[in-house]
Order: structure tokens, then sequence, then C-alpha cells
């Protein structure tokens, strides 16, 4: 992509038979630089490819449909369409009109008709507390107290984002700057000091002795950095794909945890579909 907004002047001036978009939830955002340079290519057939088109929000679904096609779903409709199909979840009348619209559109490759072997999902959910250090860094965000953060430089971090920050503290206290004792040393305070990683501790002591296997998805890279210390830190087995791995080592990668005894594959959700990942499971 970043090549394609580079050469964006030359590949303009073409007529293109057919444009495929790879990670096509990049479009999501009419706004974004690559939405409005790709609407501005003379295109015949458009397709894209993107694994979460109907989980998205309906203002990231209208982003996708006006860009394959703008005549049907203009841009200055936006507001519009959401409002006409807010609250679906809740009325099934509009949620059955919204797929008649989407399925011209739409074609889904369910894992019923690609991989029939599968087991069905089973989803579930386990609660898990904070550790003392992590509530004393939520509360610190709610109450907008920087102070709490203020590093060995005695530069105190400023609290944007609210949302963002406090999803980071659930995840691992780690992941502020600062916090972390130095020097730093790994140890058992690396699990102790999250919640979300203590349970995960017992979870994967469980399901190694199991001779399970166990993909890890993450939105946050940094997250993989901390997870990734922790399994050496447990003499686990891992790969590990994010959206710095190179192709070569992507395909190196998952090639490796399909055919060796590898027993945690780190996965950024930003680097690839989960739906690849099925058979690996």
């Amino acid at each position: 992509m970043t090549l394609c907004l580079r050469d964006a002047a030359f590949l303009k001036s073409f007529n293109w038979a057919c444009l495929v978009v790879d990670e096509a939830h990049r479009l999501k955002n009419q706004e974004s630089l690559l939405h409005r340079v790709l609407s501005k290519f003379s295109v015949n057939f458009t397709l894209l490819l993107t694994g979460t088109p109907i989980q998205n929000s309906l203002q990231e679904l209208y982003a996708l449909l006006t860009f394959i096609e703008p005549d049907v779903f203009p841009e200055t409709q936006v507001e519009e369409f959401v409002g006409r199909y807010h609250g679906i979840e809740k009325h099934s009348k509009a949620a059955d009109e919204l797929h008649a619209v989407l399925q011209p559109f739409l074609l889904r490759r369910a894992k019923s008709e690609v991989a029939a072997e599968l087991p069905k999902k089973m989803e579930v959910v386990l609660h898990h507390g904070m550790s003392a250090v992590q509530r004393k860094l939520y509360k610190a965000i709610l109450m907008k107290d920087p102070g709490a953060f203020e590093n060995d430089t005695g530069k105190k971090m400023k609290l944007q984002n609210i949302l963002i920050q406090l999803r980071k503290c659930v995840a691992h206290p780690y992941l502020f700057d600062g916090v972390e004792p130095e020097p730093f040393a790994i140890g058992d305070h690396l699990i102790d000091v999250s919640g979300k990683l203590s349970l995960l501790d017992k979870l994967l002591s469980f399901l190694h002795t199991g001779g399970h296997r166990v993909l890890l998805f993450s939105q946050m890279t940094r997250m993989l950095d901390i997870l990734q210390d922790y399994l050496d830190y447990r003499g686990y087995s891992y790969e590990r794909l994010d959206g710095s791995v190179r192709g070569e080592e992507r395909h190196l990668a998952i090639k490796n945890f399909g055919t060796q005894p590898i027993f945690v594959f780190l996965l950024s959700t930003r680097a690839g579909e989960p739906e690849l990942w099925g058979q690996s499971a």
C-alpha cells in the first residue's frame, strides 16, 4: 500500500480492469488517505478482501460499500444509512433488510464451507481481577492524575484517549513507560503484576500439560513483547507474527507452527485475518 500511495500520480494515469485490495479494513474510514487516493483510480471492477466486513460499525461498513459502488452508496448518505440500520441487533426486520442489501456485494467464506471437518467454535468467557498495581493505575487514569505515571526522568505521561489507557492498564501495567522495575530482570513479577497474565499463566500451564497448542491474539504489539518475555521465562516454544514481520518470515513462521510441536503462536490482529489460522489451531 505504501508503494501504491507513493506512485499514485503515475498509477492513476491507467484505466485498470480490476482492483483487488487485500486487508481491505484499511478502507473503513472514508477520510483516510488510502480511501481517497484509490477512489480516484479508473477501475472497471473492484474486489475487497477483508475478514470482518459485517463486524465493523455501520459507518465503517458504509465506507467499504461506497468504495465499491459510489453511485449506489454515495458518500453523502452515510448518516442516512447509519440511521436506518441503527440498532439492528434488536430489530430482526432491519437486520434482514440489511442482509438483503449486502447480498449482491458480499461473498462470505464460512468455515463450514471451506473446513467442514473442524469442530464448531466454543466460546468461554473468563473474568479476572486486577493486581494492586493495576487498580492504582486504573484509578489514576480515571482521576486524570498523570503524576502516578512519573518515570525516572521526572517526566509525567499525558493521559490522552482514556479508553485506550484503560485497556492498556487492564492488559498489563508494564505497557506504561516507567512502571516496570529498573534495572529490569525477568521474574514472577512479570506475571503477578497483571491479573490477565496471571490467569493466562494458569490456562497455558493446563493446556501445555494436555498437549494442546494455542493462538494468542493481541492488537498491541507491545503486549506481544511482554508475552514473548513471559513465554521465554516459562520455557514455552512459540512463533510470532505481526505487521513488522516480512513476507518470507511470515510463511516460515506459519509453516513451523503447522509442522513442528510449537506450543504458542503470537499473532497481532493487524497482521492477518483469524480465519487463516483455523487449521493450525
